[in-house]
């Protein structure tokens, strides 16, 4: 369960009102079992009643929407930033360098294994700072985690191959 400070203004109005609807009751009940002190008791308990029920609410909406509305999708590390990446693929595209680098950073503070955004941070770095040095670096750390087979490592390992025959012109 939640902590209380992390319940949204649904969640409390969901607590409030199982807890107006059982106390009623509750506390008639107690006033005449036990007089003032039932009604207590009874405020107590319908503490713990209102969060059971909403709790399995919660539960059975879930279990509900689980089965109209099917799971989660499943989305691997790529498929949740993707619109990060795109949107940096747009600002470099645009000579937006400076943001694409910050978008680009933020996704990598976040998921520092995704690889697509290392090959991304090269490009703008080379392309829009000249900073091949650093660019070379991020191909690098793309070489020890990607499989060699995959298209993302040959897309890397062709532009460090352009760098270093960039680096023989200059010379």
């Amino acid at each position: 369960m939640k902590p209380l400070k992390d319940i949204d203004s649904s969640h409390r109005s969901l607590l409030l009102k199982a807890f107006c609807i059982c106390f009623p009751l509750l506390a008639l009940l107690g006033y005449s079992w036990l007089g003032t002190k039932g009604i207590w008791i009874a405020a107590a308990v319908c503490v713990f009643v209102a969060f059971g029920a909403v709790a399995l609410a919660g539960r059975i909406g879930g279990a509900a929407g689980g089965l109209y509305g099917g799971r989660r999708p499943n989305w691997n590390v790529a498929e949740q930033y993707a619109a990060d990446l795109s949107r940096a693929r747009v600002q470099k595209m645009t000579r937006n360098y400076i943001e694409a680098l910050h978008t680009i950073e933020s996704i990598l503070n976040e998921q520092p294994g995704l690889n697509e955004a290392w090959l991304l941070k090269a490009q703008v770095l080379a392309e829009g700072f000249g900073h091949k040095l650093e660019a070379k670096n991020c191909l690098v750390r793309i070489f020890q985690t990607e499989p060699k087979h995959t298209q993302l490592y040959q897309w890397s390992a062709t532009l460090y191959k352009e760098f270093i025959g960039a680096g023989k012109k200059d010379s």
